[in-house]
Order: structure tokens, then C-alpha cells, then sequence
């Protein structure tokens, strides 16, 4: 069919103009008849030489100013999964224990609470961004990747015909109906490990005298935190049904507040990661500048379970600046490009100088010499 349309295309029927008889005779164009113009560069040492050197220029100093400003923004890593809980009455050494003890205390928040103390080193002007950084979970393991649906996720016609479809539905299996029969909704892995770990931070000024258990808890809204993109168009806003109605049996992660449109924190959490070493946004603290000397009394409720993967959990309190945080992947790989350019420059006009050669020099060639052709053509 493709073959016909093109000679119908490339060869139509025409009548000239004296006697009006048919022909094949394609008509004349220029791409047609291959007559459009063509450059091809000549790549001689010295234009080679230039395009290096000019790449060097622009992508060094590209990489010098990504570097700087990567570099400016400050931010604070502290690893709390490993704190000792208000519930633990005895040391729990192994990664089982407590694991046991999650379990056995699911849904006390007291029991599972601990208090971590950061003490800020550096200026840090607000807005301040508050992460959740874990390790060692593989979000990008294809069968945790399929592990949803986003018709469902996002209310539209249809997605229950599709998860009852029987092949369609192991997108959610294993968490596609609770252990009541009842169906998720949303289902899926991904949205049944959800992060459920909270923080509750008090802000004690350096030259303070007041009593630390007096501070009241910065208030830490979720909003202002997920893309506008998912929260107009891959959300919608109904309550979730039957999802996690018993965390101490199933071990899954931690419940939606409102609906799924309401929900940004639930919203980042669905934005997978494509490395076991990821960092998801849980606030935004505005109108606070830290000095150094500061310190900050950080309630977490350490009820997420990395134990059973070995994994580590981290609380990361960052600036940004135009460039976004802390960062030095940009600058670096700039630096690198334009280093490496610069050294094929310097390479080529080394050789250009020591071992100089007139272009097409005729004299380069045997006289009477028979050449060996690569390929002959039958």
C-alpha cells in the first residue's frame, strides 16, 4: 500500500502538452531530482581545533557558576531510624527486634516516638525546605512501578471495569482487595507503602532562656509541596475507599488525609524514584531565618519500616537558591565536558605544530601504489 501511493505520488499519470498522451514521467522538483543544496564540512586540524577550544570556553565557565551556586545552598542531613523510641524499654539491637516492635505497637504514636536534636552550624535564610530522605528502597523495581493505576488515581470513567479486568488487575495485585474482600481504592503497592513517618519541630533561638517543653510546635502545613500538574490533572478529589484499615496486620504505610487532590504529601510519594537513595519534600517552612547556634527539637514518630530492607531513614532541612539546592552534579559534569574539550583542543594544536601537513597533500601518496578498495560492488 505504501509502495503504490508512493509511485502514485512520485510518478502520476500526466499528458503532455501537444498530443496529450499519458506518461510516467515524474514530475520535476528539486528534492524529487536530489538538486537541493548540500554542505559538507571539511574537519581540518584547525577548524577541529576551534570547535574544542570554543566548547571549552562556554562550558567552563557554565560549570564554574553551577558550582558556586550548588555549593551555596546549605542543608543539614540527620539519620533518625536508628533513635531509640519512648516505647523501648529494652535495647533493640538487630533489625528483627525492631521490626517486632513496630508491629507490636502499630498505631502509638507515643510509644514509636523519639526526639532528634539539630543543631544549625550556618546562616540559613528562609524559606526552608524539610525532606525525608530514605535509603535502600527500590522504588524502581518494575514490578513496584506497575504497581498502580492512574485512571483510578486520577477518577476517570472506567478504571473500575479496568481494575476488574482480570489481566489488567495484576497492576495491583498483591494489594487489590483488603483482607476483607473489600476493594482499594487507590490500589497498588506504591500507594499502600506510603511514607507515614510525621515530625513536629521546635524552634529554640540561641539567646533564648526559655525552657525547651514550653516551645510550641512550628506550624508545617502540607501544602505548596507537590507539582501543579498532579494536583489539577493526575489526582482527583475523592476519599480513598478501604485503604489501610489495619496497619498492624498488612504492615503497609500510613493513611491519605482527605482526598487524593487534598493529599500532597500522598502526591509526592507517587512520584517515584529511579535510584534506592531518594529524597521527597514534606514542607515548607516560611517566614523563619536560622542563625548559626540555633537549635531545632524534632519529635518523629518513627513508625515507617525500612528495618526489614536494612534501609535508613533521614531528615534533611536544605535552602535553595535559583539553581535549587545543595548540588554539585550540574557544575561538576559542565566542568568535566568543557575539561575534556579543552584537552582535545590542546591535543589537536599540539599535533597541528609538531607535526604539521599540508591539506589534501598529493605528496602523502605512493606513485604506481595499488590500493586495496574495502568493499567492491557486484
Amino acid at each position: 500500500m505504501i509502495a503504490s501511493g508512493c509511485f502514485v505520488l512520485c510518478y502520476p499519470d500526466k499528458s503532455d502538452d501537444d498530443g496529450g498522451v499519458k506518461t510516467k514521467k515524474p514530475r520535476y522538483s528539486r528534492i524529487t531530482q536530489q538538486e537541493l543544496h548540500a554542505q559538507k564540512p571539511v574537519l581540518t586540524k584547525v577548524w577541529v581545533t576551534l570547535v574544542f577550544l570554543i566548547t571549552s570556553l562556554i562550558l567552563i565557565p557554565v560549570g564554574v557558576v553551577c558550582l558556586i551556586y550548588g555549593l551555596q545552598a546549605h542543608e543539614i542531613v540527620t539519620r533518625y531510624d536508628n533513635c531509640k523510641m519512648s516505647g523501648e524499654t529494652d535495647a533493640l539491637t538487630s533489625n528483627s527486634d525492631i521490626q517486632q516492635f513496630l508491629w507490636q505497637n502499630a498505631g502509638d504514636s507515643k510509644a514509636l516516638s523519639c526526639q532528634i536534636v539539630v543543631s544549625i552550624d550556618k546562616d540559613m535564610k528562609g524559606p526552608l525546605y524539610l525532606y525525608y530522605e530514605i535509603h535502600g528502597l527500590y522504588q524502581n523495581h518494575r514490578r513496584y512501578v506497575r504497581s498502580h493505576v492512574d485512571l483510578q488515581l486520577a477518577g476517570q470513567g472506567g478504571w473500575q471495569g479496568y481494575v476488574n479486568d482480570q489481566t489488567q488487575s495484576q497492576s495491583c495485585v498483591p494489594i487489590l482487595n483488603n483482607a476483607y474482600g473489600n476493594q482499594i481504592n487507590p490500589c497498588g503497592l506504591v500507594a499502600w507503602s506510603l511514607f507515614n513517618d510525621t515530625y513536629h519541630v521546635k524552634y529554640h533561638q540561641r539567646n533564648s532562656k526559655q525552657n525547651v517543653s514550653s516551645l510550641a510546635y512550628v506550624d508545617l502545613p502540607a501544602t505548596g509541596i507537590a507539582f501543579q500538574s498532579d494536583i489539577t490533572y493526575r489526582f482527583a478529589n475523592y476519599t480513598p475507599q478501604n485503604f489501610q484499615p489495619d496497619l498492624a496486620s498488612w504492615g503497609g504505610g500510613g493513611n491519605i488525609t482527605g482526598t487524593l487532590k487534598e493529599d500532597q504529601r500522598f502526591q509526592n510519594w507517587m512520584r517515584l524514584s529511579h535510584m534506592p537513595k531518594f529524597r521527597k519534600l514534606w514542607a515548607v517552612w516560611q517566614d523563619v531565618d536560622l542563625v548559626a547556634g540555633d537549635t531545632l527539637y524534632i519529635t518523629v514518630v518513627n513508625q515507617y519500616n525500612t528495618f526489614s530492607f536494612n534501609g535508613q531513614k533521614h531528615f534533611v532541612i536544605s535552602t535553595t537558591n535559583w539553581l535549587g539546592g545543595n548540588n554539585y552534579t550540574l557544575g561538576v559534569t559542565y566542568l568535566v565536558a568543557g575539561g575534556t574539550s579543552l584537552l582535545f583542543a590542546l591535543a589537536y594544536l599540539m599535533v597541528t605544530l609538531i607535526k604539521p601537513r599540508k591539506f589534501a597533500d598529493t605528496s602523502r601518496l605512493k606513485r604506481g601504489a595499488t590500493y586495496k578498495i574495502p568493499f567492491a560492488v557486484k
